[in-house]
């Protein structure tokens, strides 16, 4: 697309000693775009890929990570921006563009086209799950602003996570820097949501938002990834994600 091309394969998981299956993205010049990482605890792979009419990328492979741990046949669906193509287009289309135009002055927050959003005030320090002041200027601002757009579509939205991740930092064995680090991950979403949760401006949501809010921590299973490299300040951060009905 564009002369930008897309590499598929797998990576081991040295702290699990399994196999996760590897999407990439590079220009044209085979500089590397985005990275991201797909499967759960055991064996998973992605064998080809295909550019479809609609300019997103069909990827297919198998993962033995199901419930019955059997060997699967595995599809999935990605915009160029490694954002998962989702069920109800139109809807996450109609949301999509309402965020877009929301944070069009604020270019700090990026909007993926699967209803990922970032904020690049919203990274931590190594090992810290502290929310700073500089952390809760960003959220005064940016979760009323969030929120506001969200509720006008509150009947198709079943799900606002906010997800924790780390960098791969942590002077300790494979297996504990892997826990240490799922602690962290946890602990640094908890915390966004504890402070945003009871922000005045955010008071007049919270019967809604209290049905829909979780959150989750993921290590450092989704790194950021610059030049084949992992980009440790902007790995260590927390991303929201919304779910449709």
């Amino acid at each position: 697309m564009n002369g930008n091309f897309m590499g598929v394969g797998y990576s081991q998981n040295e702290a699990q000693g399994n196999l996760d299956a590897l999407v990439r993205y590079y220009d044209h010049k085979g500089n590397m775009l985005w990275e991201k990482k797909f499967g759960k605890d055991r064996h998973d792979s992605f064998k080809a890929v295909s550019l479809l009419h609609d300019n997103t990328f069909a990827i297919a492979g198998f993962s033995t990570s199901f419930a019955n741990k059997n060997r699967q046949i595995w599809v999935l669906k990605l915009h160029n921006d490694g954002s998962f193509v989702k069920k109800n287009i139109q809807q996450y289309k109609t949301l999509y563009d309402a965020l877009v135009y929301e944070f069009r002055d604020t270019p700090k927050v990026h909007i993926y086209k699967d209803l990922r959003i970032t904020h690049n005030g919203l990274i931590f320090k190594q090992g810290s799950s502290t929310v700073t002041y500089e952390h809760k200027r960003v959220l005064q601002n940016f979760m009323p602003r969030l929120l506001k757009v969200l509720s006008q579509y509150k009947n198709t939205i079943s799900n606002l996570k906010i997800s924790g991740y780390t960098s791969t930092e942590w002077n300790a064995p494979n297996t504990q820097r892997y826990l240490n680090n799922a602690h962290l991950s946890n602990n640094r979403a908890m915390h966004i949501l504890d402070y945003s949760y009871q922000l005045n401006k955010v008071k007049q949501y919270q019967n809604w938002i209290s049905q829909i809010l979780s959150t989750d921590g993921y290590s450092f299973s989704n790194l950021i990834m610059a030049k084949e490299q992992e980009n440790k300040i902007r790995s260590r951060r927390v991303e929201f994600e919304i779910l449709l009905k």
